[in-house]
């Protein structure tokens, strides 16, 4: 039943009055014994240590007398796995090279360069080459100005683990042009026999990006059985300046797979403003099994930035 404001303004003077002469008791301490203050237990301490992620060794950057160590974006070290912070606000000014060291014999470092002025930027990829124990030398990629670089490395096969950061890199000078490179990812094999998650043809760093451009692949198996896959192009996502990219759906790799038996030969023409270029590539054979697809040639060659830039 709900109580009615007359019970409650009784209720509350009542817990007043209970109130005012739990008080007056406490300060009443003529016939109270004193009682010793309650001390606090002694806090116990763990003897248990907090657990150490086991990182990996600092990557330094040298430029201009000035050392950098850069926080790591991700990193895998000794079974471990981990994404960290980022060496983004690291910015280097004025030098030509940057001296690259990680104290671990046999690892490999690569570059990735992408303007930080620009929406979509292109993206330039530079293999470092030398012993990374020893140092090696970061040059500029591309025309003057400021960067946004990534640089990951990678231990030998035999032990696996990575590492990745990035800082900002404004170069005083031109470094060289990003080369057009073009790959199709359309089979795979995981532990059984040959699949497709449809085909995906990639083209990039070519001069200008074409105002018409075409596609199709055309796949024979090792019995001498093809199929001619029309490519979709996809301009639905940021896209850098003079790339192109093409899909065709899962039922379409599935009728290239079931043209036979491998090895497949892949035979892709793309046809940009009215100039046919042509490329053949022999899966599994030209690929690299890395997951990053298998790379194309093409004649004639891609339009490049050197050849727009004579």
């Amino acid at each position: 039943m709900a109580s009615t404001p007359g019970r409650v303004t009784r209720a509350l003077a009542a817990a007043v009055a209970v109130l005012i002469t739990s008080a007056c008791a406490q300060n009443d301490t003529s016939s109270a014994s004193p009682v010793p203050a309650a001390q606090d237990p002694t806090p116990e301490v763990s003897s248990e240590a907090e657990p150490v992620l086991n990182e990996p060794p600092p990557l330094t950057l040298t430029a201009r007398g000035e050392t950098y160590t850069p926080q790591y974006g991700s990193w895998c070290w000794q079974l471990t796995c981990a994404d960290g912070g980022s060496g983004a606000g690291i910015h280097i000014t004025g030098a030509d090279t940057i001296n690259v060291s990680f104290p671990e014999p046999g690892w490999t470092f690569r570059a990735d360069f992408q303007r930080a002025d620009q929406t979509c930027p292109r993206e330039q990829r530079v293999e470092l080459t030398g012993d990374a124990a020893q140092g090696l030398a970061l040059l500029p990629a591309g025309a003057a100005g400021t960067y946004d670089v990534r640089l990951v490395g990678n231990a030998p096969e035999d032990s696996g683990g990575s590492v990745g950061t990035s800082f900002r890199w404004t170069t005083p000078m031109d470094g060289p042009l990003a080369q057009p490179e073009a790959w199709v990812t359309a089979m795979d094999i995981w532990d059984g026999p040959v699949n497709s998650y449809g085909v995906d043809l990639g083209i990039a760093n070519m001069a200008t990006t074409p105002k018409v451009a075409e596609a199709s692949m055309t796949v024979t198996s090792a019995e001498g059985r093809s199929v001619t896959l029309p490519l979709t192009r996809d301009t639905g996502v940021c896209q850098t300046e003079g790339s192109l990219l093409f899909h065709a759906p899962e039922e379409d790799g599935d009728r290239a797979v079931a043209t036979g038996s491998p090895p497949y030969t892949w035979d892709v023409v793309v046809v940009m403003d009215g100039v046919e270029h042509r490329a053949r590539a022999v899966w599994p054979q030209d690929d690299p099994g890395d997951n990053s697809g298998t790379m194309l040639r093409f004649e004639p060659a891609l339009p490049s930035l050197d050849a727009a830039a004579r």
